[in-house]
């Protein structure tokens, strides 16, 4: 037997992820842990993808735009993609509660259904676990974080976001970037749903906000945009607007030169 052979080949995931900070934690994740990572933002794409590559494992978000979650599992177990993929294992990702899930997500052929927001080395554990092809029973309560609180000065959110990510502040400075530059078009789009009263668009935004803002442990924001989607659920055009203005407001406050800033200092500090 040769080297080659005696190799085990990379883990090849495909993540489909609306989001692109939650898109960006899993890649850098995947990566880091050795796999092999091909994205995709939404479910139309993801199934382009699959009819032409062979994975061996799929994290799909459910609640994607256009085609859900549920929508592309079901159409990848129906064999049109080929035969290939009818065993490929599915895991889930939610925002929602997720053993309420799991139900549904069996029910159109899925492995597992994870909570969103993830802990990274929980999240590590289940890949390995998978590409191992073992099976993994699913996490049947929401993953637990001590750091549930509201970060109190720079200095302590800086170092609630290393701690929950190990450490890698390059990172974190590049995830809170891409929180920083993607959710003024989040805000754009929440105010232009509620012009027109678009409620599916405005829950959908507002659940995005949700799961981005409890990646980097932004609670405010987090509790804000869920009380939204409760609201845009409900149909609400009273309350719904001064939500809005809220999370607007939170989000301008935040300083991310000064907290990307004191992050460069943890670094040369060690």
């Amino acid at each position: 037997m040769n080297l080659e052979e005696a190799t085990p080949k990379p883990c090849h995931v495909l993540v489909v992820e609306d989001d692109p900070i939650t898109r960006t934690v899993l890649e850098t994740v995947l990566r880091s842990s050795g796999f092999i990572v091909t994205s995709s933002a939404n479910g139309e794409e993801s199934l382009k993808i699959l009819a032409q590559e062979v994975f061996d494992l799929v994290l799909l978000d459910l609640n994607l735009e256009g085609l859900s979650g549920f929508d592309v599992a079901a159409r990848i177990r129906s064999g049109e993609l080929g035969s290939v993929h009818t065993q490929v294992p599915i895991i889930a990702f939610t925002g929602e509660d997720a053993p309420k899930q799991l139900h549904r997500c069996k029910e159109v052929g899925m492995n597992g259904c994870l909570r969103k927001p993830f802990d990274v080395r929980e999240l590590k554990l289940l890949l390995k676990e998978w590409c191992r092809g073992r099976s993994i029973q699913h996490i049947q309560e929401p993953m637990r974080d001590a750091l549930t609180s509201d970060p109190k000065g720079i200095e302590t959110y800086s170092y609630i976001l290393c701690k929950k990510f190990e450490g890698d502040t390059e990172f974190i400075k590049s995830v809170l970037r891409t929180f920083q530059s993607d959710v003024p078009e989040k805000i754009s789009q929440l105010e232009e749903a509620y012009r027109i009263k678009d409620w599916n668009s405005l829950e959908r935004v507002a659940h995005s906000l949700k799961g981005a803002a409890a990646i980097l442990e932004l609670t405010y924001i987090r509790d804000e945009a869920s009380h939204l989607e409760t609201l845009a659920k409900k149909e609400d055009f009273l309350y719904s607007n001064a939500s809005i203005e809220k999370l607007k407001n939170l989000f301008y406050q935040i300083d991310f030169e000064a907290i990307i800033g004191y992050l460069g200092l943890i670094k040369k500090g060690g």
